[in-house]
């Protein structure tokens, strides 16, 4: 996501939670970073791990996006994400739908990335800070469940600075335990 930078603020806002003003999903992040990974040398590539983001995930035609990337720039891309999904102070400033891990839109990103052997990698919070239940611990482990042929990297394990569920370690144990597609 990119920051909008509003008329009435004289400054550009250098991080997302610098001001009030609304995020977007930004789809050059995917060209930019292809042209950039492509500009290196063979031996910096080698240590670089591309995966393309710039898309919305609550839009049906992101997959459209992604095989575009990938006919566009073949050998860039080794996963996608970090997909950010249900993130607590990001999801209150993103303009649009929430996103979530089992979105109806993710079903065929999820197919891709199965069918390429390739991770995608969420940062979905379990909770919000202002509750101590897991309350959205349920949307990322649907998408697991209903796609067992992909691979997730839940980043953080769906915690965050703010975050106090008294089960989460129990939780996690019980998804890394239940589904061998998440790490």
């Amino acid at each position: 996501v990119i920051k909008k930078w509003n008329a009435r603020d004289k400054y550009k806002p250098s991080y997302y939670l610098g001001n009030t003003n609304r995020c977007y999903y930004y789809s050059q992040t995917d060209s930019i970073v292809a042209h950039q990974y492509l500009a290196l040398t063979a031996e910096d590539q080698s240590r670089v791990h591309p995966f393309l983001c710039g898309f919305n995930p609550t839009d049906k035609n992101c997959v459209n996006h992604i095989k575009r990337m990938f006919d566009w720039y073949p050998e860039v891309w080794e996963g996608i994400g970090e997909l950010l999904l249900h993130r607590a102070q990001l999801s209150m400033l993103t303009n649009g739908e929430q996103a979530r891990a089992n979105h109806p839109a993710l079903h065929s990103v999820y197919e891709l990335a199965a069918g390429k052997n390739i991770p995608v990698q969420i940062h979905s919070d379990m909770g919000v800070a202002s509750n101590r239940e897991p309350i959205y611990l349920y949307e990322m482990e649907e998408a697991i469940k209903n796609a067992p042929a992909t691979r997730f990297i839940w980043c953080h394990a769906g915690y965050n600075r703010g975050l106090v569920v008294p089960t989460a370690a129990e939780e996690i144990r019980r998804m890394i335990a239940t589904y061998p597609n998440i790490w």
